[in-house]
């Protein structure tokens, strides 16, 4: 986590902020590698470069359908998706497709979707559960949150760790 790119992400980090994320910039694949090292006690965020305003036309085409597919439990539509527009995890699976940092996890696990959970669980690797919004929440905090047990579970299956965050 302490790689050049990272804390660069970090300095970055607010919509706000005066600094613009360059898509040259982000190295989605080492960022993983480096969640993989993280203890449960490091803030771990997804992939923040399609809110950069510089890619707001891949915000539209890209985060608002996954997210409406979070929501509505939609899992289908996220395979279609993935297949047609041949973006694929771990990019997308752990990117931030809110303004709030949340991931397509966080959107359906705050929306009680457990079998969107269950499916996108098995696409990805344990260490990518920790992902954290602005808020520092994970997606386990979000099933928590909402009191569903079975959503919650599926993720504590895959990573005991989530307790910890």
């Amino acid at each position: 986590m302490t790689s050049e790119k990272h804390i660069k992400l970090m300095r970055k980090a607010t919509p706000t902020d005066q600094y613009a994320i360059e898509m040259e910039d982000i190295d989605v694949h080492k960022e993983l590698n480096d969640i993989e090292k993280a203890t449960p006690t490091q803030v771990i965020r997804p992939s923040l470069h399609l809110l950069s305003g510089k890619n707001k036309a891949l915000y539209f085409d890209i985060c608002v359908p996954l997210n409406n597919a979070a929501i509505n439990g939609d899992i289908e539509e996220v395979k279609r998706f993935l297949m047609r527009t041949k973006h694929h995890h771990p990019s997308v699976l752990c990117t931030a497709i809110t303004k709030a940092y949340e991931t397509i996890l966080h959107v359906a696990a705050g929306a009680g979707q457990t079998r969107f959970v269950r499916e996108m669980v098995k696409l990805m690797k344990p260490e990518e559960l920790m992902l954290q919004d602005i808020n520092g929440n994970t997606a386990f905090c979000f099933a928590v949150m909402i009191g569903s047990l079975q959503i919650a579970q599926i993720m504590l299956e895959m990573n005991q760790n989530l307790q910890t965050i």
